[in-house]
């Protein structure tokens, strides 16, 4: 799912053209058949594509390219993939696609989809099977130590089929009271515009609606459609809620389209990496039976920036490697929200969970020489020394524990107790055994 689809909640929807739909073809790549289909398809970007003048040079290219006679000694498959790439030399625009049907059944998902239209809409089985495989994009839902909410959506799934607003109104819900939220968009690589301005819709007041983007469509008379969020939906609004959103080089399409418009906002910080680069809207054009394509008819525009991040992607707030970016966004939505609690108990909780996240953020290492420093035998026959290179702790003929490095003086012993080291100077006195709660017991090192 990689297209930014234009359907029911605009003025212009999947549009199917029956007509076009030919009597299945004995031999499909004969000279004959190859014309029709390049010359239908140079037809279509001459007057669909949505921009105007790279559609009249595709269509110029691809006639020069027939009377060349490039295409006729290529396969079904081969003759898509060359065609693409042909077009992609003056469109260069990833939603840009054609497909070829080796068993000439092309036309069968079409007419599928012109007797199901929005007023009598039925997902198809195959369509609600991907759907419940993908749990509806919503692919992880959790809350984090202290009350932060992540949610990993890998796809802006249908909104016509209602499982797919319940799973989101789901997920919504059990977000609803967190401190902070992570979207993890890492993965997504696009879907239905519709999904996305309801989910959108969540991290706004509803009056006034905010307008987030804007709609122009190849249609003959160039028109604009505002997009603005939506004055119900089931749940709490959030619109006060702080927000990360974390992108990668995978996330497209409508994926991007959520973050460029939440950036543009002012209403999330984008963290990872500048994403794949598709700021068109897409529908699929049937060519004949053993050939579609998908070509952008429309694209978007911010009310903010005046143009989108077609080709050159939406540049995160924060780059960082993806490996770390839930970690930072988790971090740093813990800080905001440490900043307003006053409660001694909680504020331990929460040195402890940054402890922790800190460690896998930044890394901690010691060479032989630091590692020694917290050498020594301590009271209650506890001993801390060295071995292959990683410091170990025992009590009396205890078990002996690994001392996993979580900052500069303090150390994991396990999932309940940490170590700290008291120094006075440079000479350790003493170490600390501390849980959670901020209760500890001070052991003094032995001369």
């Amino acid at each position: 799912m990689n297209k930014l689809k234009l359907r029911a909640a605009f003025p212009v929807i999947f549009i199917i053209l029956l007509s076009t739909i030919y009597t299945k073809a004995q031999a499909p790549l004969t000279r004959q058949y190859i014309d029709s289909t390049v010359i239908k398809i140079g037809n279509l970007m001459l007057d669909n594509y949505i921009i105007k003048d790279k559609g009249a040079e595709a269509n110029k290219m691809l006639i020069s390219n027939l009377k060349k006679n490039k295409y006729y000694s290529l396969s079904g498959d081969e003759l898509a993939n060359v065609l693409v790439e042909d077009l992609q030399t003056v469109a260069n625009d990833k939603h840009l696609m054609i497909k070829f049907y080796p068993e000439g059944d092309a036309a069968q998902d079409y007419i599928e989809q012109a007797n199901n239209q929005d007023d009598d809409y039925k997902p198809t089985e195959s369509s609600l099977k991907r759907s419940r495989f993908d749990n509806y994009g919503c692919k992880e839902i959790s809350i984090l130590d202290m009350n932060i909410g992540y949610l990993k959506l890998n796809a802006f799934y249908d909104i016509r089929n209602p499982e797919t607003t319940k799973a989101i109104a789901a997920a919504m819900d059990l977000l609803a009271h967190t401190d902070g939220i992570i979207i993890d968009l890492s993965d997504n690589s696009g879907g239905d515009a519709a999904t996305l301005q309801f989910l959108l819709s969540y991290f706004f007041t509803a009056d006034p609606p905010t307008h987030y983007n804007t709609f122009h469509f190849r249609d003959g008379s160039d028109n604009y459609i505002e997009e603005r969020t939506l004055p119900y939906i089931p749940g709490k609004r959030l619109p006060k809620t702080p927000l990360y959103v974390i992108t990668s080089q995978n996330t497209f399409s409508a994926g991007e389209a959520f973050a460029y418009s939440l950036k543009n906002l002012g209403r999330a910080t984008i963290i990872g990496q500048t994403t794949g680069g598709g700021a068109h809207a897409a529908d699929f054009k049937l060519i004949n039976d053993y050939f579609d394509m998908s070509i952008p008819m429309a694209r978007s525009i911010s009310p903010i920036t005046k143009t989108n991040w077609e080709g050159v992607g939406v540049k995160p707030t924060i780059e960082m490697e993806i490996e770390k970016a839930k970690v930072y966004a988790h971090l740093a939505l813990m800080k905001n929200a440490m900043v307003h609690e006053s409660n001694e108990m909680l504020l331990g909780k929460y040195q402890w969970a940054l402890e922790e996240l800190e460690s896998r953020l930044n890394g901690v290492s010691y060479d032989d020489i630091t590692l020694n420093k917290y050498v020594g035998n301590f009271d209650g026959g506890r001993r801390v020394f060295i071995e292959n290179g990683q410091l170990k702790y025992q009590r009396g003929e205890g078990a002996i524990t690994a001392l996993v490095p979580l900052n500069k003086t303090s150390f994991k012993l396990d999932a309940s107790t940490r170590i700290s080291f008291e120094f006075e100077g440079n000479t350790l006195e003493a170490l600390k055994l501390y849980i959670e709660s901020g209760q500890f017991n001070l052991v003094k090192k032995l001369n």
